[in-house]
């Protein structure tokens, strides 16, 4: 076992347990330097607590609780904080600025044009943005400058035949170790495993806001995503043992998103 540098890493905890119907409880805490340490001790009993409260339940018998202690290199750019100061550091999400609703569609355009000879005015918020995010809106069929409610989500996603993914700011998963997002999204895609696949940081306001994630492996900080299962790992190992919750036939896979241009 490796001995961790006392003076750089984190620590973290992740609670599981059994309903009586079957179905699982899941919570899990934020990442503490070590002279934190005890505010894990407090999160964890916060969220069993939270739990108890919400469902009545829970069989306390099958409770388990699981600490994670992730070794921190010096150096780099990278981070894996999960407070907003923090994550506006990583390259591989853009903060949305707009002053009107179409925040969504912005970050939308962000993600299909990634080949555009204009990206970098377009990642800047240039007219561009606003020319080629309307030319998506119109091409789904929705009105510009209202605010794209989940459930316009999933029309959408079949009028571009591509999964959409929304992770909320304040329930991002750990970063930088292994996990899987699945079950930690606003909102999922029904099917999902498709080779066409859009991730948006969801921030809570009036109306919602929508910031796009251009690289999802990067933002969670790991080595190994798999796109089927939407498994996080940080060991090739694992990655190429994992076998995907829904698609039984999945040894490792790691498929590239897909660029898709209207041009």
């Amino acid at each position: 076992m490796k001995q961790l540098d006392y003076q750089n890493y984190r620590v973290s905890c992740t609670v599981n347990a059994k309903m009586m119907d079957g179905s699982e409880f899941w919570g899990a805490t934020d990442q503490h330097q070590k002279k934190f340490f005890k505010h894990v001790f407090h999160d964890i009993i916060a969220k069993i607590e939270a739990g108890l409260e919400e469902y009545d339940e829970i069989d306390l018998s099958t409770l388990e609780i699981i600490y994670k202690f992730i070794d921190i290199p010096t150096g780099g750019t990278g981070t894996t904080s999960r407070d907003k100061s923090s994550l506006s550091k990583k390259k591989s999400w853009v903060a949305i600025k707009n002053d009107d609703n179409n925040c969504f569609w912005y970050a939308l355009a962000l993600q299909i044009y990634r080949n555009h000879r204009c990206y970098d005015d377009l990642r800047k918020g240039r007219p561009i943005r606003k020319k080629l995010a309307k030319e998506l809106c119109e091409s789904c069929n929705c009105e510009w400058n209202v605010p794209v409610s989940f459930d316009d989500i999933q029309l959408i996603e079949s009028t571009l035949n591509a999964n959409i993914y929304v992770i909320g700011m304040d329930e991002i998963p750990l970063l930088g170790d292994t996990c899987n997002i699945y079950n930690t999204l606003l909102y999922k895609s029904e099917k999902r495993g498709g080779t066409k696949q859009f991730w948006f940081l969801y921030e809570e306001s009036d109306n919602g806001h929508y910031n796009a994630i251009t690289d999802i492996k990067s933002f969670m900080g790991v080595k190994y995503y798999c796109s089927k299962c939407l498994g996080c790992f940080n060991h090739k190992e694992a990655f190429n043992k994992h076998v995907c919750h829904e698609y039984v036939d999945c040894k490792g896979c790691n498929i590239k998103q897909k660029i898709i241009s209207y041009r």
